[in-house]
């Protein structure tokens, strides 16, 4: 004879406990107030409120987590126990608070007893307890032995599991503690149970009952109803008595929309005892269509059914639910080997994948300070090299503007460079290497472009504006400033034809997400517009940034990008007139110039 006994009682004050500890802030209270509501409706209706709030997005990943435990603990009422994992594990991820991952903790310990896998169920118990030596919190402590108590007690450690319990009850009774003295007392009653000291169960189970009537907790109620029921039957009390128990569990699990297969089978059970067949089979068929969908207890329900064929001597029935039920069992055998293979795979490819990550990781440390070096030489290369080409005596007009068209590129070269290595070295701090090696390779792409551009005297508006792309993409990576970037470009301007100066544009898109974004606490946004006007080409940089800042009276004189860029426009024009506008709006700043319009090179 089974019986179906309700050790995860203990579950229950995880579930009013982790919501009474949370600290809410004027931002989670109008949540917490409709989670609360939703509780006293039944499960299925909390999951589509918990789901319904959760596509709402909410930005602060704690209210999020919360959510995510909500669902998980209603799909664990349902029995959905890979449901159940994943809701917590999501539940993880968004939480930063400690005390409240140690009570994830703990629920996913009683999740993984009941997918019937031992290692995982005691090792997330321990976590939840290490949780709770590190803050010395009493509260995490009696969650934390009450998992391991669950766990020892499944896999049949009972003296433990009761030792736990003991231990447990004084910690309550000291802080008057009613719901979790009423779990111990029930839980103690099921380890009594399985020594068989049927009255010893039977009495300290009332002790609970008593507990949760003062208290009116339906859920608990339900509990205590259901193992009363069970010390009933064993110690051979009224039937109608056992009957009672059994019927006020099932009530209060309609009530709530939660299974009750178990009360139905064990109410089965003791009218086949007293030979009430048609109400047995009555109870049954009505237990085989509410497991429709749950394989273990559809065969659970086949094992009284072989019960009840038996106590009848129907023989065909006999061989029928015999059947049935090795069907029923070998389908469970083959899910669960399924299951233990998938669940090797995903810890193959799991360790195979960290296994490739450290050695990537390795092989980027081991290779960073060569790729410095490197780079490093590069840079000083770079700035000798335009320091050598500046001083050299050129006899003609023409030479000496190619030479200065070449320095003031060069000029902005190590700026960006210096940038750009800054945010590699973020990246290898925060320990980030595939993002570190990504942005490298955008960095070395736009290296290679710089020193492509720097040797040319003019580029097409094509060649800036895919340099331009490609350094804004390399800049968002870095995740300093969150903007957008637009090119607003004349219908009748073909790229591919004008001809401007090399990196003429970025210098002024570097400012804007370098200076116009440091300290603002929105998304910024850059446009670019490009414009024909008669013989001109025209561009504008705007950007809604915290605006240009003038030089103080008396400040030393630095070479600025903007004034490079000055001194570009005018070397560019043949007539040396200048158009060059600063304006500063409200928000941001708007940069506006022209250059001769070349269509050839």
């Amino acid at each position: 004879m089974k019986y179906f006994l309700s050790f995860n009682i203990l579950l229950l004050i995880i579930f009013s406990s982790c919501h009474k500890d949370l600290v809410n802030d004027n931002t989670e209270s109008k949540i917490d107030s409709i989670i609360k509501a939703a509780k006293k409706k039944n499960v299925p209706a909390q999951i589509k409120i918990f789901d319904s709030l959760l596509s709402h997005n909410y930005p602060n990943k704690e209210i999020k987590s919360k959510l995510y435990f909500e669902l998980g603990n209603a799909n664990f009422e349902l029995q959905n126990f890979d449901k159940t994992v994943l809701f917590y594990n999501r539940a993880l991820k968004e939480t930063q608070d400690d005390s409240f991952k140690a009570k994830i903790f703990v629920n996913l310990s009683y999740a993984y007893v009941d997918k019937d896998q031992k290692d995982k169920a005691l090792e997330f118990a321990h976590k939840a307890l290490q949780i709770a030596d590190k803050y010395n919190d009493d509260k995490l402590k009696i969650l934390a032995f009450q998992a391991l108590s669950k766990s020892y007690f499944f896999y049949g450690d009972y003296k433990k599991s009761a030792d736990m319990i003991l231990h447990i009850l004084e910690m309550q009774k000291k802080k008057k503690d009613s719901a979790g003295m009423s779990a111990s007392y029930s839980n103690l009653g099921v380890i009594y149970y399985q020594d068989k000291d049927y009255r010893k169960a039977y009495d300290i189970t009332l002790k609970a009952y008593k507990l949760d009537k003062q208290r009116n907790d339906k859920d608990f109620l339900a509990i205590s109803y259901n193992n009363l029921g069970a010390y009933a039957t064993m110690l051979n009390l009224n039937s109608d008595t056992i009957i009672s128990w059994y019927n006020k569990a099932i009530a209060i699990k309609k009530m709530k929309g939660v299974p009750y297969v178990d009360e139905l089978i064990n109410i089965a059970y003791v009218y086949t005892k007293n030979k009430k067949y048609k109400k047995a089979e009555k109870l049954l068929r009505k237990a085989l269509i509410l497991s429709a969908n749950n394989l273990s207890q559809k065969k659970t329900v086949y094992d009284y059914y072989l019960d009840l064929a038996l106590q009848k001597k129907d023989v065909n029935k006999i061989e029928e639910y015999i059947e049935k039920r090795d069907s029923l069992a070998s389908e469970l055998q083959k899910i669960k080997n399924e299951e233990k293979v998938r669940l090797l795979n995903q810890n193959y490819k799991l360790n195979l994948q960290k296994a490739q990550l450290e050695n990537k990781e390795a092989k980027l440390k081991k290779n960073i300070f060569l790729y410095t070096s490197l780079i490093l030489i590069l840079i000083l290369s770079i700035i000798i090299a335009a320091l050598a080409y500046v001083n050299k005596n050129l006899k003609f007009r023409q030479e000496k503007m190619q030479l200065q068209q070449k320095l003031f590129s060069a000029q902005l070269n190590p700026h960006f460079i210096f940038n750009s290595l800054t945010a590699l070295q973020n990246s290898l701090i925060r320990e980030t290497p595939l993002r570190a090696i990504t942005y490298l390779s955008r960095f070395a792409k736009l290296i290679r472009q710089n020193f492509e551009m720097i040797r040319k005297e003019k580029v097409n508006l094509n060649e800036e504006i895919s340099l331009l792309k490609d350094f804004v993409a390399m800049q968002k990576i870095r995740d300093i400033h969150d903007f957008d970037f637009e090119i607003d470009l004349d219908d009748n301007i073909d790229p591919s034809q004008v001809y401007i100066p090399p990196l003429l544009l970025q210098p002024l898109i570097e400012n804007a997400i370098e200076h116009g974004f440091t300290k603002i606490d929105y998304p910024g946004k850059i446009i670019l517009k490009i414009r024909s006007e008669a013989n001109k080409i025209c561009f504008e940089v705007i950007d809604n940034g915290v605006g240009f800042k003038e030089k103080k009276p008396g400040q030393e004189e630095r070479v600025h990008a903007l004034e490079i860029l000055k001194e570009r426009v005018q070397l560019f024009n043949k007539d040396k007139q200048i158009v060059f506008k600063i304006q500063n709006l409200k928000p941001g700043t708007s940069v506006f110039f022209c250059i001769d319009k070349k269509e050839t090179i």
